[in-house]
């Protein structure tokens, strides 16, 4: 029999992208047979097997900081202050009493959790914890769970030691799941899973990816983009992955193009035919065995960094879009729309127009001495931003496809120290945008 499950990942606050991931799934109309999670990812799960969407985004719409640990959060604080503020009540608490308290988490949970639906679902659901004398790991789907002890074993499963204290249920100290299985592809797997969607949020404790090979489908779902603290629950930050959680499971099934961004069909397929008219896309996939040790080195750090954004192996498509979220990131684009060619091209040339370069550097980014433009451009590792780097490759990657002087492989060395730059200048200089 075929049975499909999501498996959710723990990460605090970051648990807001599997909302978007449910609503996304939910709109398909894919249905789940079994759902495991960890710490933020267990309360997610018990959600959905009670099958309460609309509960599920009044949840995430109303929570914060207080509402899930007993510490007092000025809500007109920025970010970075919410969590300076919040990590000094941890580390407070635990030297005062060993840790902080999660009753007001038992308290939120209360009003929206109904033990009862979760065990009468359809879905079976699993969640995963530690005890924490004995470090035995517990992987309990609702039969193994006491009648009352539902919202017990959650809590359990999401008190990350030594921020919170360990909850205790019947005399027995319990930890996050997170330091057995952050992920627990295994337990669903074992519980019958053919198919599996696996929420991966990046954050803290043993994930086991390998784990992934042994379903006979997968779908693993994780952000491009940082989805912000752990343990601070701010609304800006929740409402933004939500739209990715969403965005990324659409794109994972094909309806929409992109990593970082997301685009209408054919975007990558126009990208590509551009790269593939020019020398780059050849020059910069993996080297090839006869290639000089400049080349080497010029192209593992491109590699390196092409890799790192997911890119496994030669591709032109791979390269093209790396190029282009490259160059979108850098000009700070919005992950949040669903990008056309031309509002894309549009927003990103508005972007990039507004970034002035300084006249010392315009000058050289037109000269005929190979040797101005790389000390230009090395001195802009150092001296110049983001965005001016990447403005300025853009114009020596024109200025060497114009040359058409059959040296430009030699030239590009000088880019091994800024593969970002790079990349994102050579879109840009490729679609003309500067």
């Amino acid at each position: 029999m075929e049975k499909t499950a999501l498996v959710l990942a723990g990460g605090g606050s970051r648990g807001s992208y599997e909302l978007g991931v449910w609503q996304a799934l939910r709109e398909m109309d894919i249905d789940i047979d079994i759902v495991t999670g960890t710490s933020i990812g267990a309360i997610n799960g018990a959600l959905i097997a009670q099958g309460d969407y609309d509960t599920a985004v009044e949840l995430w719409n109303k929570i914060e900081t207080s509402h899930v640990f007993e510490v007092e959060m000025d809500e007109q604080l920025s970010l970075k202050q919410k969590v300076a503020q919040a990590y000094k009540t941890f580390f407070r608490n635990f030297v005062k009493s060993g840790g902080t308290d999660t009753h007001p988490l038992r308290q939120t949970l209360s009003a929206y959790f109904d033990e009862q639906k979760i065990r009468s679902s359809s879905i079976e659901y699993g969640v995963v914890t530690m005890e924490m004398d004995s470090r035995q790991p517990r992987e309990l789907f609702c039969s193994d769970i006491p009648q009352g002890k539902m919202i017990d074993y959650i809590l359990a499963s999401a008190s990350i030691y030594p921020a919170f204290k360990p909850y205790v249920i019947d005399g027995v100290r319990y930890i996050d799941g997170c330091y057995h299985d952050n992920m627990p592809v295994k337990m669903a797997l074992e519980r019958g899973a053919t198919s599996v969607i696996a929420v991966d949020l990046e954050a803290f404790g043993v994930v086991r990816r390998e784990e992934l090979k042994l379903a006979r489908e997968v779908k693993y779902l994780r952000s491009q983009r940082d989805l912000g603290p752990t343990l601070v629950f701010d609304h800006t930050v929740i409402r933004r992955n939500i739209r990715l959680g969403y965005l990324d499971t659409l794109k994972a099934y094909g309806a929409y193009e992109g990593g970082a961004f997301t685009y209408l069909p054919g975007f990558t397929a126009r990208l590509t035919e551009l790269f593939s008219q020019t020398a780059l896309a050849r020059m910069l996939l993996p080297p090839e065995e006869h290639a000089t040790g400049w080349e080497h080195a010029f192209r593992g750090r491109i590699v390196k960094f092409l890799e790192d954004r997911g890119m496994s192996g030669p591709s032109v498509p791979g390269l093209a879009l790396i190029c282009a979220e490259t160059a979108g990131e850098t000009f700070e684009l919005s992950p949040e729309p669903i990008y056309s060619e031309q509002v894309w091209l549009k927003r990103l040339k508005a972007a990039v127009d507004a970034v002035k370069l300084p006249e010392g550097l315009l000058g050289n980014a037109n000269v005929g001495s190979k040797r101005r433009l790389l000390d230009s451009l090395r001195e802009t590792a150092t001296l110049l931003n983001r965005q001016v780097r990447t403005k300025f490759a853009a114009l020596l990657v024109r200025e060497m496809l114009r040359t058409e002087d059959g040296d430009l492989e030699k030239q590009l060395g000088a880019f091994s120290v800024l593969p970002d730059a790079f990349l994102g200048g050579a879109y840009l200089a490729l679609c003309d945008l500067i």
